[in-house]
């Protein structure tokens, strides 16, 4: 069994979890992770990553944005669990945040990734579909990815969204 930090709480990987993983199946965790950025943390990074010239920032339309980059003090504590999946799975793990400042905000659309992908729900409400099923994510909920799944979001408030990818799972 394997724990991973989330703020004041963890999530333990069992041999359940990595038996679906080999399965290809995805994962949500309910209310797991307490310590969550707020709208002002968001903007503070955003200013930080546009004054630094240290982001990946995407224009999406309707209000929407990508970010990939070094972040501000007041986000930091988001890389704690990048950290521990990358000591957890021996790979190197990124961090993109998804934000829709409006319920029209476009996302990317029905797609795939190639790699593991945990996405955090961090603030407002997130309709995934992920291989046909929906689910509603809410502040806090976790939601494992395996490789080559089709998704895709809606936003259902303005929200902020955060996927850690993982580009392949450690096998002991």
């Amino acid at each position: 069994m394997v724990g991973l930090s989330l703020g004041e709480r963890s999530i333990m990987l069992d041999e359940d979890f990595f038996k679906d993983y080999h399965l290809k199946q995805y994962k949500i965790w309910k209310n797991t992770f307490l310590n969550l950025p707020t709208w002002s943390d968001i903007i503070d990074n955003i200013d930080f990553m546009v004054n630094n010239h240290e982001a990946l920032i995407i224009p999406m339309d309707d209000l929407g944005l990508k970010l990939h980059g070094n972040y501000a003090e007041s986000c930091m504590k988001l890389m704690d669990f990048a950290k521990d999946l990358e000591k957890t799975f021996k790979e190197e793990c990124s961090l993109h945040h998804y934000i829709s400042f409006s319920t029209k905000s476009k996302s990317l659309g029905l797609h795939t990734d190639p790699c593991d992908v945990f996405f955090l729900q961090a603030i407002g409400k997130t309709e995934f579909t992920i291989a046909g099923d929906v689910h509603i994510l809410e502040p806090g909920d976790l939601l494992y990815i395996p490789p080559h799944t089709e998704h895709c979001t809606k936003p259902l408030t303005p929200r902020v969204g955060l996927s850690y990818g993982v580009e392949k799972f450690y096998n002991a």
